[in-house]
């Protein structure tokens, strides 16, 4: 069980709550660091037969009310069918024991029960009124099993006309149906009406020197849908995306190529390829390649201009299983896995070279266990007599990492919308990449239902394109690819007290110039796993130092920089 008192009440007032992105409040993203100043307390590890509740929190903004919920165990929050300890939230909302639901002291007019995904209302006005969660705009992160959950409510909902909340204070109690019930404390909390500003996302301005990825499920046979193009074509117009991996388009590849081609018009045609019924991959540039994974993983080389790139790129399209098929995404995922530790080995039709950046994308349906999402980051196979011990993705022997992507106009990361059933909004597409050579530099996922009428005439969108196109929303991130990570100069090289440069991708000669040093500078070439290659330095008064490479293989190399006491090591691509 868990105590919890009002500090959280003065931290708030005290701290301006961020988050990574630069935004103000509670970002429903499954990263939890924006409550870290909305104050809870660890559990004194009270003995409990079944789930034990560890932390609680609760805060609120104009619109909405938020609250977080730590466990002991891993757990499908809505979902009986995980062996969950099933999970009800009680809210009293007008601070009287002796009216609504009586649990624990309290009286709860408001009960959500998780499990059956609905909520109930426990009124003497209102009698057996029982409705889905999405009628709160109910909003949950993540839609995987979890230790740790993030909630949202809209706070002006109503119950047969009469307000949910009547009243500007509220007391609560988590409780699993077999274990324990928390905050032990029970106090009461008051609306605080926080006035978050979410700065909106501009969808037009693509970073510069970045390719532009787009990850669309289009809802079986969307694309043929002439009615939906008018909003077809508002959308990706604005977006301009370089490639596109399409989702249950079992359309034909002459049809996506014309349709891109007069949406988002290119210099050169756009060139789309299907390897199974269930992805479709476009890009506005060549494709050199491209292969049957299996029928649901499309692996595709792109070959992107020279006089921009040192580099192809590899894309793989996905379309995991839906719904509780769990063993079946496994497989999907550890299928995955074994492939890209094929590409690394140079075991596919594609012909990858060494350090090739790779990105994965698509519908994943990620609503079951959070195995499924580790593996497609990590390389865990867990089917391993089929697929092999599994092992580390990245070139660089680390995991993938997945774009954290939010709406362009709200502070929520899912994909699916879920309005319409009982099952809540989901964050089911994913842009996976390879962090050693691949950088996101700007995501953003556009529903347009929830943009502002000046938003929407800001591009010419009308409110419910989205809506009309599919039940998923477009998902979009800028990626910065190695060769055009500038690792020479910046941050990187001042920490060291000098001003640093050199030419990066590498041909033959490395010439390092440096400027600004009181001390001698100790210079290394390293190969990519730490042997020394040639070592050299820069006297003072000097500014140059050179470095040959004729002879090396091309790939990665490390210039190790030193200047008194501080050390620092810069990534060179050889050519």
């Amino acid at each position: 069980m868990i105590k919890i008192s009002n500090l959280f009440l003065m931290l708030f007032l005290m701290f301006n709550v961020a988050t990574a992105y630069g935004q103000e409040g509670i970002i429903i993203d499954d990263l939890y660091q924006d409550w870290s100043n909305i104050g809870t307390q660890n559990d004194n590890t009270d003995e409990v037969n079944g789930l034990d509740i560890l932390e609680a929190s609760v805060t609120d903004s104009e619109d909405y009310l938020y609250f977080y919920l730590k466990i002991d165990r891993e757990i499908k929050i809505y979902d009986g069918n995980y062996g969950n300890d099933e999970m009800i939230l009680y809210i009293d909302t007008d601070n009287n024991a002796d009216t609504g639901k009586p649990f624990n002291g309290i009286g709860a007019e408001i009960e959500l029960d998780f499990t059956e995904r609905e909520y109930f209302h426990h009124s003497p006005s209102i009698s057996n009124w029982s409705r889905w969660l999405s009628d709160l705009h109910f909003e949950i992160a993540p839609t995987t099993t979890s230790k740790d959950f993030e909630i949202r409510l809209i706070k002006s909902a109503t119950a047969n006309g009469t307000p949910i909340f009547p009243n500007n204070t509220i007391k609560y109690l988590f409780s699993s149906k077999t274990g324990d019930y928390g905050p032990d404390d029970i106090q009461s909390y008051e609306f605080q009406n926080n006035e978050w500003n979410y700065q909106p996302i501009d969808i037009e301005g693509q970073v510069a020197n970045t390719v532009r990825v787009m990850s669309h499920n289009t809802l079986n046979e969307g694309l043929e849908v002439s009615e939906l193009y008018p909003s077809y074509e508002r959308i990706y117009s604005k977006i301009r995306p370089d490639i596109v991996i399409f989702n249950e388009s079992n359309v034909s590849t002459d049809l996506v190529e014309s349709l891109m081609n007069e949406w988002v018009p290119n210099q050169e045609n756009w060139t789309a390829v299907k390897r199974n019924s269930r992805t479709v991959i476009a890009s506005r540039f060549p494709i050199l390649d491209s292969e049957y994974v299996s029928y649901r993983i499309t692996g595709v080389k792109v070959d992107l201009p020279d006089a921009d790139y040192t580099t192809d790129l590899i894309i793989i399209g996905m379309h995991a299983p839906c719904c509780e098929n769990d063993d079946d995404r496994q497989v999907e995922a550890d299928r995955f896995a074994s492939y890209v530790l094929d590409l690394k080995e140079n075991q596919t039709a594609l012909n990858v070279e060494e350090d090739t950046p790779i990105l994965a994308c698509g519908d994943l349906n990620l609503v079951g266990y959070k195995q499924q999402l580790t593996t497609f980051l990590t390389g865990d196979i867990q089917f391993t007599s089929t697929f092999g011990d599994g092992g580390p993705l990245d070139w660089d022997e680390t995991s993938f990492k997945h774009v954290v992507a939010l709406e362009s106009d709200r502070p929520l990361f899912h994909t699916w919308d879920g309005s319409n059933s009982s099952w809540p909004n989901s964050k089911l597409d994913y842009i996976i990449y390879s962090d050693s050579n691949v950088k996101a530099k700007k995501s953003f996922i556009i529903n347009t239902d929830g943009m502002t009428t000046d938003r929407l005439n800001q591009y010419g969108f009308q409110y419910y394109d989205t809506d009309v196109m599919s039940d998923h929303y477009p998902i979009v991130a800028d990626m910065e690819l190695q060769s055009n990570i500038n690792v020479a100069v910046g941050d990187l090289a001042e920490d060291l007290g000098l001003e640093l440069s050199y030419n990066n991708p590498v041909n033959d000669h490395l010439l390092v110039n440096v400027l600004g040093h009181v001390k001698e500078v100790d210079l290394g070439l390293f190969s990519r796993d730490g042997t020394l290659i040639e070592a050299g330095g820069i006297e003072n008064g000097a500014e140059q130092c050179e470095f040959s490479l004729e002879g090396l293989t091309a790939g990665i190399y490390w210039l190790k920089v030193r200047h008194g006491d501080k050390t620092k090591a810069f990534k060179l691509l050889k050519i």
